[in-house]
């Protein structure tokens, strides 16, 4: 099948894409970059991505209630690592796994926020799309995520695209 030369995302339904790129991570950023002239992803805007262990305590208790996260919820990964959460390696396993998920949150806020900020006239009923730096936008699907969001209902505050399901959150503020 030939592929489509319209924009990826419809821009009568979605305003921009934002995604989440960490200053230290210049490899990620060319190649979403690169994805984007691929795919002819319109309107493409880096957020910093923010670092766990730069945040400081205030900051993750204010990430923890804004998110409602158990920062210790990581069964499976333990079961995966051959950890358990009281080992030495364990705590570790914890311990890295919360850095991560508290800056994974921060800057999932950080990009809400920068969108609520940079509404543009016109665009105030369209959605955006936040994406992580290492997302994988493939071709086929295009037609799949437009038609989601073109149906999403009247009240959803938010749609998760997370692999091949469509999540619809409702009320959701950043």
């Amino acid at each position: 099948m030939p592929a489509s030369t319209a924009p990826y995302f419809d821009p009568n339904l979605i305003s921009t894409t934002y995604y989440i790129n960490p200053d230290d991570s210049q490899p990620r950023r060319e190649g979403m970059e690169q994805a984007a002239r691929d795919l002819d992803l319109e309107n493409l805007v880096r957020v910093p991505g923010i670092r766990g262990e730069s945040l400081t305590g205030a900051e993750r208790a204010d990430v923890i209630a804004r998110v409602k996260i158990d920062p210790a919820e990581s069964g499976p990964l333990h079961q995966q690592a051959g950890t358990t959460p009281d080992s030495p390696e364990g705590k570790k396993l914890e311990e890295h796994l919360a850095l991560g998920k508290y800056g994974c949150h921060a800057s999932h806020l950080k990009a809400m926020q920068t969108a609520l900020a940079n509404v543009k006239p016109g665009d105030e009923n369209k959605w955006v799309v936040i994406l992580e730096d290492d997302a994988k936008l493939f071709p086929e699907e295009r037609d799949r995520i437009n038609s989601a969001v073109a149906n999403a209902p009247q009240d959803a505050g938010a749609i998760m695209l997370d692999g091949l399901q469509f999540h619809f959150k409702k009320g959701f503020v950043p």
